[in-house]
Order: structure tokens, then C-alpha cells, then sequence
């Protein structure tokens, strides 16, 4: 019998794939995965709640960031600090945990101000452009729903130019 991991390197390479890095274990579960075409991925950075890799494709340089932010905005800070280092053409994709502001939600429970005023000003301190974003719901409907916009692409300036 094959293992699980022999499964997923026969799976990958059945798409001309490899596995780049996987985020740390948190529940028995990897939250991050991050898969590329050979010789693509340079270099890569992986935390709990990211994982960064820096590609080269056609000789043009191009930075890719895979999220799964923190439930709690003090966590999360950390995030903020550690993907500030960010330049040049950059796409940040994936789910961070807060919204933008109070219109991306509805339902009866408001967003943490200072959550989503964070993530304001970490938009706006890295020159980050929101693209369009996905809603996530807890499944429920009535006074029990619970809606917000977490899901989003976020993308350097520069990005958007190239």
C-alpha cells in the first residue's frame, strides 16, 4: 500500500508539478500548500500564516503570497510585520481573516474595529491594491448569519503594471 505522502508526489507529477512547501502543522492539519512547475520557485519563506515564494519566469521576477491568516488580530499583527518587506511585482492571495470595513459584512455581529483599521493601514503602508474578493458565511440564515468579505487578492502596485 502507498503511503499518503507517495500518493501526493504520484499525484503531482502526474500534472508536472512538485510540492514547494507546505505550511507547519496546526490541528493535524496543513492549513498552506504551495505547488509549482519545475525550476520555477527560487527561493520561498513559509510561517503559520503565509507562504511566500519569489518566482523567475522569463527572466521577470515575480513574488507570490498564499494566506491563511489568524483568527485574532493580535496574531495576525505578526503577519502584517512580516510580509512588510514585500517590492516589485507582488500578488497576495488567500484568506485573511478580517474584512476591509463594516460594509463587507452583514449580520447581527460587527467586525473588530482595530482588526480592520490594521489591515487599512498594512494595505496602504505597502502600496497594496484590493482586488475583487469572495464572501465567506457560516451557513445560517435569519438574525443567526453571519457574512463577511475574508477571502481577497491583494497586489502591489507594481504588479498591476507588469
Amino acid at each position: 500500500m502507498m503511503s499518503y505522502t507517495n500518493v501526493l508526489d504520484v499525484l503531482f507529477k502526474s500534472v508536472n508539478m512538485h510540492l514547494v512547501a507546505t505550511s507547519p502543522i496546526v490541528n493535524k492539519t496543513v492549513r498552506l500548500w504551495c505547488l509549482s512547475v519545475p525550476n520555477l520557485v527560487q527561493t520561498f519563506l513559509v510561517n503559520d500564516q503565509f507562504i511566500y515564494v519569489n518566482c523567475l519566469s522569463h527572466d521577470k521576477g515575480f513574488s507570490f503570497v498564499g494566506v491563511y491568516g489568524a483568527n485574532t488580530y493580535f496574531v495576525r499583527r505578526i503577519f502584517w510585520r512580516d510580509l512588510s518587506f514585500l517590492t516589485g511585482p507582488s500578488c497576495i492571495l488567500g484568506d485573511f481573516n478580517v474584512v476591509l470595513s463594516v460594509d463587507d459584512c452583514k449580520g447581527r455581529v460587527a467586525p473588530n474595529k482595530v482588526s480592520y483599521i490594521e489591515f487599512i493601514d498594512w494595505i496602504n503602508n505597502n502600496d497594496l491594491t484590493s482586488m475583487p474578493c469572495y464572501t465567506w458565511c457560516n451557513g445560517r440564515s435569519g438574525l443567526h448569519i453571519i457574512d463577511r468579505n475574508l477571502d481577497r487578492a491583494l497586489c502591489i502596485g507594481a504588479c498591476l503594471d507588469e
